[in-house]
């Protein structure tokens, strides 16, 4: 589970459920609407965190071959990159997040 805290409250104030082993990283998009989580379960989740239409859900699951290390996004929200044997580069932009291309290492 992902937990989200309130800093002036210290509560939790929303969670994410999804993955089946440990999560080992998350990224937040520099416009603060959109969550990617990645995990042993070799997957990377990527939740509407955003209050329109009542957010925290999830919007796509992406498997890949391995557990998932890390993962970041790019500033101009266009990419998203995810680390395990290699490097897999992402597609933001059009929201369908498909796979550009594997990067090895």
């Amino acid at each position: 589970k992902i937990h989200v805290v309130s800093l002036s409250t210290s509560t939790i104030t929303n969670t994410f459920e999804g993955h089946t082993e440990e999560v080992n990283d998350l990224a937040v998009s520099p416009n603060g609407k959109t969550l990617i989580s990645v995990s042993d379960d070799k997957s990377a989740r990527i939740w509407d965190i955003s209050n329109e239409g009542g957010g925290g859900k999830e919007v796509k699951v992406i498997k890949e071959d391995s557990w998932i290390d890390s993962v970041t996004i790019s500033p101009d929200l266009t990419y998203f990159c995810s680390t395990s044997k290699m490097i897999h580069v992402y597609n933001m932009k059009n929201g369908d997040y498909e796979l550009l291309t594997k990067l090895e290492g």
